[in-house]
């Protein structure tokens, strides 16, 4: 089970370098539509192009199923939580979208029969939500996209689309895991990001055409790449670490990309690195000590139940036709 929690741990250091592309995003202040269009086309063809390297069936109709959701939910949850920063304070909609990983833990336990709670499973997600809020003090000590004033009247329904939307999407990736248990990770975020992608790159070109503007610019180039590049790489290692319980591969692949872009943040733009952002580089070290103590307690899976995202043909895991 180590190499599960490498992945996940993999997967949240990537995941860094998103933080990085949405604050040059939003330094340069590119359009929704520009940096996002590049970023999925870098993701669809990194993640495409790993595809290769993997057991894939392009025909399972499951494969273009949960991609192409993936999809709808992942340019729903950007869309609301875009909107609710423009109308809302920033650090108040990145807690709550944040806290949408609590949701898919909960779905997973509630719906997948694998997902089996052990007692260190309650820690595991307090950590996880008070590593949140201690970064949300520390953002707040800063006053960075702060709004000052009374809050626009649509906000909290914005942030909660963000919420449902983006936790669905979390655990739509447990979902590909229980569907197509062995390869089809790098198709399946092609497919994601490929349809998401040209759907945002067809709005904004329209968008742009109408009011004679250049649809992309140089900034919007480089904060594409380096979105799609970290999202691509960084989803590829959370599906394979996705034979863990959600409890543990989620708040691990959320809470690393959290602490690491405040400390990058602290580097590249000199934001100030508070007590409480302290605090929470402190909790997600414990969160991390946790779970691997946790693989080390939870109770052990028999042969038959085994699902190794990574696995090789040969190896244990479950086939497309579900036999061992």
């Amino acid at each position: 089970m180590m190499m599960p929690l490498l992945f996940a741990v993999l997967g949240g250091l990537s995941l860094i370098v998103v933080g990085l592309g949405y604050k040059h995003a939003s330094v340069v202040k590119s359009p929704v539509g520009a940096h996002g269009s590049v970023f999925g086309g870098v993701a669809f063809l990194l993640t495409f192009a790993y595809s290769f390297f993997e057991p894939t069936d392009w025909l399972d109709w499951r494969l273009w199923a949960v991609g192409l959701v993936g999809s709808a939910l992942f340019m729903l949850a950007v869309g609301f939580y875009t909107r609710a920063n423009r109308v809302g304070p920033l650090s108040t909609s990145w807690v709550v979208l944040n806290l949408s990983c609590v949701l898919s833990i909960f779905l997973a336990a509630v719906f997948l029969p694998d997902e089996k709670w052990v007692w260190l499973d309650a820690p595991i997600v307090a950590l996880f939500v008070g590593m949140i809020f201690t970064l949300h003090a520390g953002m707040k000590q800063d006053g960075a996209g702060e709004t000052k004033g009374r809050v626009h009247p649509l906000f909290w329904p914005l942030v909660l689309g963000a919420f449902v939307f983006n936790g669905v999407f979390l655990f739509l990736l447990k979902i590909k895991a229980a569907a197509l248990p062995v390869g089809h990770n790098g198709a399946m975020m092609a497919i994601c990001f490929g349809a998401a992608g040209a759907i945002m790159a067809a709005c904004h070109a329209l968008a742009c055409r109408r009011r004679n503007e250049i649809p992309w610019k140089k900034h919007d180039f480089a904060a594409g790449l380096m979105l799609g590049f970290g999202a691509g790489l960084g989803n590829i290692f959370v599906l394979k670490a996705m034979s863990l319980p959600a409890v543990v591969v989620l708040p691990v692949c959320q809470g690393l990309p959290m602490i690491g872009g405040v400390v990058a943040m602290a580097i590249l733009y000199r934001e100030r690195f508070n007590r409480a952002k302290i605090a929470g580089l402190l909790l997600v070290c414990a969160l991390l000590l946790l779970t691997v103590f946790r693989d080390k307690v939870m109770p052990q899976r028999g042969p038959g139940e085994a699902r190794e995202l990574g696995a090789e043909p040969g190896e244990v895991g479950v086939n497309l036709n579900g036999q061992e």
